[in-house]
């Protein structure tokens, strides 16, 4: 079982690893073509990622789980890794432009405190991309791959959480649709899954890869809002003012 970062860098050091890294890197690149001069943040396991933007960025940090540590980020290069606690994110508000979530909502013990800590550091329009790991996809059965562990989410699952924790939501592309299996036939079958599997079969995707965006008005909270039932759901909404005079 995966435990620590060292495990998972050695997946992705593995033939299957780097299959599944290029084909979510290309979707990444799709969703974000540049990071030119931005302040870039990544968080959880995301080193295999969030080296595409490095050169061109501002600033880029990679942010790891307390439980399992952090490699030494870049390879040979003054370190831009830390640990990080999902609930309290050593950053100043409206630090960073660009956030990655990799390997860490699934993880979060709270999965609202770290989207709550993710939209604090955001700066006003940030951008956030998740990869989550799909409920219904053959890769969260995979237990001996980092998409196989923590707890994996439905489309609808996620969106909800992202919409009440202010963010739009702005794409979600279905990804991974190779075969969870480290043999050769199913590594050669990857590329051509990849291309067909969104059109045939989107909903056994590995994990959703999604891009939001920072909503800049205010959040609702049971202090400011009012609770009100909207579709089956409960709702906060903003009180009204108490009259004057």
């Amino acid at each position: 079982m995966l435990v620590t970062a060292k495990d998972y860098e050695d997946f992705y050091l593995s033939r299957t690893g780097r299959l599944v890294r290029d084909a979510l890197r290309q979707k990444i690149r799709k969703s974000w073509p540049h990071a030119k001069g931005a302040r870039v943040l990544g968080y959880g396991f995301a080193y295999p990622y969030l080296d595409i933007y490095r050169a061109e960025a501002e600033i880029a940090f990679s942010a790891g789980r307390l439980e399992m540590g952090v490699l030494h980020w870049p390879d040979k290069e003054q370190n831009s890794a830390l640990f990080a606690a999902s609930q309290a994110l050593p950053f100043e508000n409206n630090y960073f432009d660009n956030v990655m979530l990799i390997h860490a909502l699934e993880h979060a013990g709270s999965v609202r405190a770290l989207l709550q800590e993710t939209w604090r550091v955001l700066r006003s329009n940030g951008r956030m991309l998740l990869v989550i790991p799909n409920r219904t996809g053959l890769w969260s059965m995979a237990s001996w791959s980092p998409f196989g562990l923590g707890t994996p989410y439905s489309r609808l699952q996620i969106e909800d959480f992202l919409r009440e924790e202010q963010f739009d939501i702005e794409s979600v592309q279905p990804a991974l649709f190779a075969l969870p299996s480290t043999s050769n036939v199913a590594n050669k079958m990857a590329p051509s899954l990849e291309r067909i599997g969104p059109y045939i079969m989107p909903a056994l995707a590995g994990v959703y890869i999604i891009e939001c965006t920072k909503k800049i008005y205010a959040r609702i909270t049971p202090d400011t809002g009012t609770k009100v039932p909207v579709s089956g759901r409960w709702i906060y909404v903003p009180k009204p003012a108490k009259p004057t005079g």
